[in-house]
């Protein structure tokens, strides 16, 4: 479980946290859950899910199937993962998001 805190130390906890986020091509969705940590002012790492043809794999992809095998309740995406758990997509980020003060709710 992800601990929180209060005050300017949970700000600090919440920023030195591993982000990854999990996307595909084409995702207006992806776009708008990367906007949001733009917002937020967190640094995340993008990891592209791709076909599982997909022959020149970089360190910032992963096969569709080794992502499926991985996080087996994932069908839609992004997928935002902070220090090993699951936080869900876009929806279940931005609420996570403001709950914590991060960002409001009113785009800027």
């Amino acid at each position: 479980m992800i601990y929180w805190g209060e005050g300017n130390f949970s700000l600090f906890i919440f920023r030195c946290m591993d982000i990854q986020v999990y996307t595909i091509q084409n995702c207006f969705y992806c776009s708008q859950v990367k906007e949001l940590f733009r917002r937020a002012n967190l640094t995340y790492k993008e990891v592209l899910v791709v076909p599982n043809d997909e022959p020149d794999l970089t360190s910032s992809m992963i096969k569709k199937e080794d992502f499926s095998n991985t996080y087996p309740q994932v069908g839609s995406f992004p997928h935002v993962i902070i220090d090993g758990e699951s936080i869900g997509g876009i929806v279940d980020t931005a609420k996570l998001l403001v709950s914590r003060g991060l960002v409001s709710g009113k785009k800027a």
